[in-house]
């Protein structure tokens, strides 16, 4: 073979493709999983199973990205399903009478209470004093101070003294529960009633235990009666005054009403009382009887009658009986106690004129028996004193027979204290008011405005006193 062919042999040989060389891969075995059990109750956990990895070939399919979702097993997730729905009940306890409870009795329902039927002012007056006790304790109301709204402490220690009276105090709850408010034709009971009701309604974290209860509690009393009180006197504070105001406001309205008083409550009274007329042998020549004939709630609690006799020798030649509401006490530089007082009020008096002698006796005794202590006198060169002089007075007045008229029975009757109203100052002019009174408990209490604090029964006994109220015992 010439050069030529050599070349040519050789560039064809070159020309031609290669024949790939692949290297043989080795076959891996592939690992099946294992055939899953059959489900029974038995073998079935709440816990749930994992699925055991399969081992498959290498693949040349690109990865699944993290963010597509797996495949899910519907077998395991139905196996889940049933599991999760209906779980192994626990193995029930053996019996033993240790562990069993008896269940709670039924407790019925507390019954609704009905509403009051409601009454005019009328029928709620006649239904009250008949059901009054007058020696019945004082219904459990707050304690609570009244406002000072410049210079009416005179006013709040007044109605205090009112709230603690135990008779008029039953006979205002009695009402307020059944009677609409207020009322035209009543305009004073009705503010009366309206404060009741407002000490009666429950004040959130009020209690008796405190020593010192908060002044939030403390009420405003509408001017009613303030406005009254001074078109009618002026700009009077004292509290005697007003006092004796508000009553006559409260008379005046009930005997303009056309009420009639319940002869049950007057009979009662006057049984208790035991009245007897003892003939005297001398003979009286003239008897003037200043009493009021109607009669009303606050006559029936707070009125007495004194009978005045003017005597020539053992004669009696006149005799005059007027009510009182109060029995005024004078008293001078030397200490004495309160039953001295009324002793002494009472006592002989000469008539100038040698026109005899006038002698003052209790004809008739309240049920309320207030007594004024005068600590105010005028002096013509220096005008209103005060006279601080220090009265004794118990917490169980006992009047003698002595200072009765023939027409009481000979014995001995008994008062309880349950109220001091104090004047503080060296100066009639000015001052301050406070009020001590004492509740059904025989707990003491002292009110200054809106300041409401316990009081111990030997404190009480000590106030410089100006007005002091007894409630008659039986």
């Amino acid at each position: 073979m010439g050069v030529e062919a050599l070349i040519a042999a050789s560039m064809k040989t070159s020309s031609a493709p290669a024949t790939p060389v692949t290297a043989e891969t080795p076959t891996q075995p592939v690992i099946e999983a294992p055939p899953k059990k059959p489900f029974s109750w038995g073998s079935h956990s709440l816990k749930p199973v994992t699925p055991t990895p399969t081992i498959s070939a290498p693949s040349t399919a690109a990865p699944t990205p993290l963010s597509s979702p797996l495949p899910k097993d519907p077998d395991a997730d139905t196996a889940s399903t049933e599991g999760d729905a209906e779980p192994a009940a626990p193995p029930k306890k053996p019996f033993t009478w240790g562990s069993q409870t008896l269940p709670a009795p039924a407790v019925p329902a507390a019954p609704t209470a009905a509403p009051a039927v409601r009454k005019s002012f009328e029928a709620a007056f006649d239904d009250a004093l008949a059901a009054l006790d007058l020696h019945a304790g004082a219904h459990d109301i707050q304690k609570r101070g009244f406002i000072n709204q410049g210079n009416t402490c005179f006013q709040n220690v007044t109605f205090q003294a009112l709230l603690s009276c135990a008779p008029f105090l039953n006979l205002l709850v009695a009402m307020a529960a059944v009677v609409e408010l207020p009322n035209p034709v009543y305009p004073a009971w009705s503010h009366m009633l309206a404060l009741v009701q407002a000490f009666e309604e429950p004040t959130l974290g009020l209690h008796v235990h405190l020593r010192k209860l908060p002044k939030k509690t403390a009420h405003t009393m509408p001017s009613y009666f303030l406005k009254a009180f001074q078109m009618a006197n002026g700009m009077q504070q004292d509290a005697l005054e007003f006092l004796e105001f508000v009553l006559d406001q409260l008379h005046v309205e009930y005997e303009r009403s056309g009420c009639v008083f319940p002869t049950a409550a007057v009979a009662a009274s006057t049984d208790d009382d035991g009245w007897e007329e003892i003939q005297k042998h001398g003979r009286v020549g003239v008897v003037h009887h200043n009493v009021v004939e109607i009669e009303s709630p606050i006559t029936h609690f707070f009125k007495g009658t004194l009978r005045s006799e003017i005597r020539m020798g053992r004669k009696v030649s006149a005799s005059t009986i007027e009510p009182f509401h109060c029995l005024h006490l004078n008293m001078d530089a030397t200490p004495k106690t309160l039953l001295e007082m009324i002793d002494s009020s009472m006592a002989d008096e000469v008539l100038d004129d040698s026109r005899g002698t006038k002698r003052t006796f209790l004809e008739t005794l309240p049920n309320v028996l207030t007594c004024h202590i005068k600590r105010f006198t005028y002096d013509p060169k220096l005008g209103p004193l005060k006279l601080n002089t220090f009265v004794e007075y118990p917490l169980e007045l006992v009047l003698p027979t002595h200072l009765f008229s023939p027409r009481l029975k000979k014995e001995e009757v008994k008062y309880k204290l349950f109220a001091v109203i104090a004047h503080h100052g060296m100066e009639a002019v000015g001052g301050h008011y406070t009020m001590s009174c004492c509740d059904a408990k025989d707990q003491w209490t002292c009110y200054d405005d809106d300041t409401v604090i316990p009081r111990s029964t030997e404190a009480a006994l000590q106030e410089n006193a100006y007005l002091l109220f007894f409630q008659r015992q039986r």
